[in-house]
């Protein structure tokens, strides 16, 4: 084209072509990638056809060549980036500039990257930045995304970016890991509080150790005299082989340590090690007895730490632990291993790895006009208020909740997106109306519901407080706490101590299924619950008895209750027919006839005449079960309306003085018993009487 351009009559000067082009374009691997050579020839491995074809694509359409020398690369783009902000006022880490250099060597854009971050820091920082506490270094590195990732940058507004997704993937590795660690916590309070399973596993094996010496002895002696047998470990006698100490410093010894009994007729000895391998001490036994409490202490601090750094942990130091991996599809991974993955970015990854880049990314993408908001109140309501996502273990500080609560109103406490630990702890603390509209809330008793109360009662500050006020309006606390609550024992007992404490009423809705077990709970625990041995409420005491009424409940003792607690559960009936209940319930009567019961308690004769079958077993046939005759008569007709089938037993064992003056007065259904037992008087009308009933 050149040539004819320039052969043409109708032009009158020289005409010249200039061409900037890549080097690269020219090379063998460009001109295959482009399907202009074939593949044989970019393969070939003979040098002098490649450097043929390359001069050739070079230099035969062009007269001259000029090389540039690049004006920009990764290696000097550092300062060149710091050139371009030489008249621009800012405080933007240098660290960054040269992260941004190393990555963006392209002037254009690193000039776009300038003039996006002067207006959006202009817009910003001018309409409320300053009180939300943003960084210019942030937003430079938020200006560097936007700049280098526009599609996921725009995605932002939607809470579909990216970031959000690596944000997420935060929060849900936290919300793990303080679970697991909450689950290790727990299992050491319980390893913590067993010393009695502890104690009788040592019984155990100090009785297994005995044997394993008898069995050897027979086989030397059959007349086995085990009278004056002795241990002694490593010569030092011991003196219990069913003591803790003793199993203790024999983990302690050296394997070809040795262990010898001795009955002054026979003596055997075994080493240590085979003693280990014949008492199949596996390694948790062996921790177990070596274990003096304070390695549990530490793992417990150890834990709690962990949680404490969780709750407040930035992208950047989740990133920085490698160890915390959070269980996806198809396995686990890494957060930073999650980041590399969806962001697809170096220069994204490193900066989120350096925190240039962290959960305030949504704060620097548009503009804020509220006053006196946070970074971490603004990012709260951003990720959890506004779309209603949970997160139960962001920690906020007091002024931070002040601040969710007054830009979101009371109302959008109900919501899931409020249930945070942090929040209600401040809510209680400042005894806040909201407390209350939260509270409610977790009534519903949903998924995230029950995932909240569970967090709660285990990390938050105000647990007791919160169960009180949730007792008062939920009527499934009771269950709740019994049966849907993983927690220590210790904490069960005092979670449902506080629950009897505070329900309004005995109307507690228990599921069909739940009540054997709350039953069995409530009954096997009556001893350890505060209420019942301390309450002095008569109002509280019969709540709590109506309640046990309410689910079926008998306490196998009263002697353990308080004063107040003994009169509700008696007047309630709750509690075995036994002699020394009974004796408690009617103040230590001398006798336990019916008729003296009567003229006690009234409930507790009720009681007694609805299980006859169980007071004549309790009392035995040498007692008299009626003594007065004044009240024998009541006692009968007490009986025929319950249509008792004991009544005749009940006559049989009345003492002696009990008789009734007229037939007239009880009913001919008793006649021939009374007549058997003769137990009337004998007056005319009242031997017509038995005569009538005999005949008819």
């Amino acid at each position: 084209m050149n040539k004819i351009l320039n052969a043409s009559p109708q032009i009158n000067r020289t005409i010249r072509f200039i061409y900037a082009v890549k080097d690269s374009i020219f090379s063998p691997q460009t001109l295959l990638q482009e399907g202009r050579i074939s593949e044989c020839v970019g393969n070939c491995d003979h040098d002098s056809v490649a450097d043929e074809v390359s001069r050739a694509n070079r230099t035969k359409f062009f007269d001259l060549i000029i090389p540039v020398v690049p004006f920009i690369t990764h290696n000097n783009a550092r300062s060149l980036v710091t050139r371009l902000f030489e008249g621009v006022e800012n405080e933007v880490d240098p660290k960054l500039l040269d992260l941004a250099g190393r990555y963006v060597p392209d002037m254009r854009l690193l000039k776009n990257v300038r003039n996006e971050f002067v207006i959006f820091r202009d817009r910003i920082f001018g309409t409320g930045g300053i009180e939300l506490g943003l960084s210019e270094t942030e937003l430079f590195a938020m200006m560097l995304y936007k700049s280098t990732h526009l599609t996921d940058f725009e995605q932002i507004f939607q809470g579909n970016s990216n970031l959000d997704v690596i944000y997420s993937s935060a929060r849900d590795l936290v919300k793990q890991e303080i679970r697991k660690a909450e689950i290790q916590i727990r299992a050491l309070v319980a390893r913590k509080h067993d010393d009695d399973a502890l104690a009788l596993e040592i019984r155990r094996l100090g009785m297994k150790l005995v044997s394993y010496y008898q069995s050897k002895v027979y086989v030397l002696d059959d007349e086995l005299n085990n009278e004056g047998s002795v241990f002694t470990l490593n010569g030092e006698l011991v003196e219990s082989v069913s003591d803790r100490a003793f199993w203790k410093k024999l983990l302690e010894s050296t394997e070809d340590a040795q262990l010898s009994w001795s009955n002054g007729q026979n003596v055997l000895v075994a080493t240590v090690a085979e003693i280990q391998d014949e008492m199949s001490l596996g390694p948790n036994v062996k921790q177990w007895i070596l274990d003096d409490g304070s390695s549990v202490d530490d793992d417990m601090r150890s834990l709690n730490s962990e949680i404490a750094f969780l709750r407040s942990a930035s992208i950047k130091e989740l990133i920085d632990r490698p160890d915390l991996k959070l269980e996806v599809q198809g396995g686990s991974k890494s957060l930073d291993q999650i980041a590399a993955s969806v962001l697809g970015s170096k220069l994204a990854h490193e900066l989120l790895k350096s925190g240039y880049l962290n959960r305030n990314f949504a704060l620097y993408s548009s503009i804020f006009y509220q006053d006196r908001v946070s970074a971490a109140a603004m990012n709260f309501i951003i990720h959890h208020i506004e779309p209603n996502v949970m997160d139960i273990y962001l920690e906020l500080v007091g002024d931070d909740v002040d601040v969710v609560v007054r830009e979101c109103g009371v109302d959008a406490l109900k919501l899931p997106g409020s249930y945070n630990i942090s929040i209600l702890d401040r809510l209680i603390d400042l005894d806040h109306p909201g407390a209350e509209k939260l509270i409610e809330s977790l009534c519903q008793l949903g998924d995230n519901e029950f995932e909240f109360i569970q967090a709660y009662v285990v990390s938050g500050k105000n647990s007791a407080e919160f169960v009180a006020r949730f007792a008062r309006v939920s009527e499934s606390a009771l269950q709740v706490v019994i049966d849907g609550l993983a927690v220590d024992d210790a904490l069960r007992v005092e979670l449902v101590d506080i629950v009897l404490c505070h329900i309004r009423s005995c109307e507690q809705t228990i599921s069909q299924s739940k009540v054997p077990k709350v039953v069995q709970y409530l009954t096997a625990n009556s001893s350890n619950l505060p209420i019942l041995c301390s309450c002095d409420s008569d109002e509280r005491s019969m709540i709590v008895g109506n309640l046990f009424v309410s689910v079926g409940i008998k306490l196998a003792s009263l002697s353990s209750l308080s004063d107040s607690m003994q009169h509700a559960m008696v007047a309630c009936c709750c509690y075995e027919l036994t002699l020394a209940n009974l004796r408690i319930a009617l103040g230590g009567p001398a006798s336990f006839a019916l008729d003296v019961i009567k003229q006690i308690d009234c409930h507790v004769y009720q009681y007694v005449l609805e299980n006859l079958e169980i007071y004549f077993r309790i009392v035995g046939d040498a007692a008299d079960c009626v003594v007065s005759d004044v009240l024998f008569h009541d006692v009968l007709r007490d009986l025929a309306e319950l249509e008792s089938p004991y009544v005749e037993r009940v006559i049989q064992a009345s003492g002696p003085a009990c008789r009734i003056a007229s037939l007239e007065d009880v009913s001919s259904v008793y006649w021939r018993y009374l007549a058997a037992n003769r137990r009337f008087v004998p007056t005319a009308q009242n031997i017509a009487f038995v005569f009538e009933c005999h005949w008819c």
